[in-house]
């Protein structure tokens, strides 16, 4: 029972992310057929090999195929929209994520209960890349810019452990940066007053 509750905690660790998200509306069938099929937007059974690129690079090659792949889903709804399978996908930007969701800032509403597939970058990932299905929670309509926007709370449904895993380091890895860099400013502060004197 412990044990559990610790594992609770751990998955709820959350961090900053700031990073572009394709979000796309499923039918409950969709995901049944999926969830036995795929674990974490990955076919059971399949391992991705990690990248061999120089650090730093893994990130900007994964942006520019998700901005590729966003242009290539604007020109294939124009071309035909009803061939174009299902309901259109939507981007947006995540604000922050833990191992059970995901907290994403929307131009559309989507409803709560609504399943989704989302795909997104996220450092330490094979290709530095998520795909996992969730549910929508929480929508919350908010002014940002002059412009009416949505935060969306996505708790996810199918995720692989493995993914669960790296999310819960990257949490732990970016909270760690910010009590560094905190330290580091009060140290720098004490240094600068005493310095003053």
């Amino acid at each position: 029972m412990a044990g559990q509750g610790n594992q609770e905690k751990r998955t709820s660790v959350r961090a900053e992310l700031s990073t572009r998200v394709k979000i796309q509306p499923v039918s409950r069938e969709e995901f049944e057929r999926s969830k036995s099929s795929q674990i974490g937007g990955v076919p059971a059974g399949v391992r991705l090999n990690e990248g061999s690129l120089p650090d730093g690079q893994m990130g900007l090659l994964t942006d520019h195929l998700s901005r590729i792949e966003e242009k290539l889903d604007q020109v294939l709804r124009k071309l035909d929209p009803d061939a174009y399978g299902g309901e259109a996908s939507m981007y947006g930007t995540v604000r922050n994520i833990s191992a059970g969701g995901a907290n994403l800032l929307l131009e559309d509403a989507f409803e709560p209960g609504q399943l989704v597939l989302i795909s997104l970058s996220v450092p330490g990932f094979s290709i530095g890349f998520l795909q996992a299905y969730g549910e929508i929670i929480r929508v919350k309509p908010v002014v940002q810019n002059n412009r009416q926007r949505f935060e969306t709370s996505i708790k996810f449904l199918v995720i692989s452990e493995d993914e669960r895993e790296k999310l819960i380091s990257y949490a732990f890895c970016v909270q760690r940066q910010a009590i560094r860099e905190t330290v580091l400013s009060k140290e720098r502060d004490q240094e600068s007053s005493s310095n003053g004197r």
